[in-house]
């Protein structure tokens, strides 16, 4: 799966840092990310088209387009040539995506978490990441509902997302 730095430190997701406010997802290395993740990016895209993308993509993702759409999930601020309520819609769109992988749920898992936790992240796109977290908590093992618990619930809360 893809790195993440946290630190400045990169590292595989699958390490599990104890300090999730720190955790970025990166670009992949060789700067080649999704199709699908390359034209939500684009200025010169308008949202249709970009919500088009997202709808298209097929109920099973690869996991490198999971890799590219938790970079997309946890940019903060809209990306240029949308308003903040398209980007927020696109994210949404996006979790709700990431959040039906099985087959990749922990590095999802990771990356919703580190956009909940990322405080220069749209505050509704962190209300966002915890509505999915809170979903997936009873639909995954018994270690990532701990992790999702303890991130959630016992990490000191900004004031900006609902607190369960």
């Amino acid at each position: 799966m893809g790195e993440v730095v946290q630190n400045n430190v990169a590292g595989s997701v699958v390490d599990k840092p104890g300090d999730w406010q720190a955790l970025v997802f990166v670009e992949p290395p060789d700067n080649r990310l999704p199709l699908s993740v390359q034209t939500l990016l684009r200025p010169d895209v308008d949202y249709e088209a970009r919500l088009a993308v997202l709808q298209l993509l097929p109920t099973e993702l690869s996991s490198r387009e999971v890799e590219g759409l938790l970079y997309y999930v946890c940019l903060a601020g809209p990306r240029e040539g949308l308003i903040g309520m398209q980007e927020r819609l696109l994210k949404k769109e996006t979790m709700d995506l990431l959040s039906r992988q099985p087959s990749c749920i922990e590095p999802v898992v990771q990356g919703l978490v580190s956009t909940y936790r990322n405080g220069k992240q749209d505050v509704v796109v962190r209300n966002y990441a915890f509505h999915y977290l809170s979903f997936l908590h009873d639909r995954v093992s018994d270690d990532l509902r701990g992790f999702i618990g303890r991130a959630l619930w016992s990490a000191p809360q900004h004031g900006e997302v609902v607190a369960r």
